[in-house]
């Protein structure tokens, strides 16, 4: 999933309120919902295809961004196990902290795969 996908047509709510996507001030932050909401959208989306039916087991979540600065991509990554007891939902991490993607050949791989998913 690469961004939200429902945006009305013809409605009067501007892009940035309906999208992941516009510039932000120093210091700001863009809200992208609850966990909750993520797996919703990510069982509704899945690149395209049917619906994800079953149980989700784990989930990676990546936030990428460009700078203004340098017109480049930022991005981290942090994988989470869903474990399911006794009626109750427990997200645990796999790491202790997000997994930043530093090198140039990481970030050009990210730039080509949200390339490859906008042209479909």
């Amino acid at each position: 999933m690469i961004d939200q996908n429902d945006v009305e047509e013809g409605g009067s709510t501007p892009p940035s309120g309906t999208t992941f996507q516009g510039p932000l001030g120093s210091g700001a932050y863009m809200d992208i919902g609850s966990l909750d909401d993520l797996l919703e959208r990510a069982r509704n989306n899945n690149d395209g295809g049917t619906p994800a039916t079953g149980r989700i087991k784990d989930v990676e979540i990546r936030v990428v961004a460009i700078t203004a600065a340098t017109s480049s991509v930022v991005a981290a990554r942090r994988e989470f196990v869903l474990v399911r007891r006794e009626g109750t939902l427990r997200v645990i991490p796999r790491t202790l902290y997000a997994i930043q993607t530093r090198s140039w050949w990481g970030r050009r791989r990210i730039e080509r795969e949200l390339k490859k998913k906008l042209l479909r």
